[in-house]
């Protein structure tokens, strides 16, 4: 397929912590490019074939502890869809400062790992809570307040910036069974709430919290 160079940018390399085959969802090391600004293929070029769809892959979490004003903060591509084919990974401004949301001290969503209870064992499964950036392909996994807070666009908390999740997660029985039923549910989440990348979040690590029975 012919594209205008002003839709296409050729020969960019990742080293594998960028990019994930669309199809396999394992990460890519190679030799890419991207047209229209926010699709991105394997090959050099769109004649280096094979031409697979790639997918950004989530930064790895981190907490946050911090607040912010409001005004300028920092966003990655917003939607993905507006790249400077010239300049197209570096990041740009955003500004909140003509909206009528007031984010002057709010706290922002901080990363919390669960600890299943042994009430959640017994039940042989508890829920996972979860929030996306929505200007950016980031999760943070959090706690039930502050899924709460987000999902009831508590006053305290920035919720507009972000998507609250939950997902349930099998904790006993079948160690593969496990496996494949922790997976299954966070691949129909992914695609049911289009949250692309969502499952690279988990690094093939299905069956985590699970005690044998």
């Amino acid at each position: 397929m012919y594209y205008p160079k002003s839709q296409i940018k050729t020969n960019l390399y990742t080293n594998g912590d960028k990019f994930a085959i669309a199809s396999t969802n394992k990460a890519y090391t190679g030799y890419y490019y991207v047209v229209s600004g926010n699709e991105f293929y394997t090959g050099k070029n769109q004649n280096d074939t094979p031409n697979e769809l790639l997918i950004p892959i989530p930064p790895t979490p981190e907490g946050n502890d911090g607040t912010f004003s409001s005004g300028e903060i920092i966003v990655q591509n917003k939607n993905y869809e507006q790249y400077d084919l010239d300049n197209f990974e570096n990041n740009f401004i955003y500004s909140l400062s003509s909206t009528n949301i007031k984010i002057e001290n709010r706290f922002l969503p901080k990363y919390n790992a669960p600890t299943p209870t042994s009430k959640d064992y017994q039940l042989g499964e508890f829920e996972r809570y979860f929030c996306k950036k929505n200007n950016e392909l980031i999760y943070i996994e959090i706690n039930y307040q502050t899924y709460q807070d987000l999902l009831n666009q508590s006053p305290k908390i920035s919720f507009e910036l972000y998507t609250p999740i939950s997902i349930p997660w099998s904790l006993t029985g079948d160690r593969e069974q496990v496996y494949n039923t922790n997976k299954k549910i966070t691949f129909l989440k992914e695609q049911k709430s289009k949250l692309y990348g969502f499952s690279l979040y988990f690094k093939d690590d299905f069956s985590k919290y699970y005690l044998a029975s």
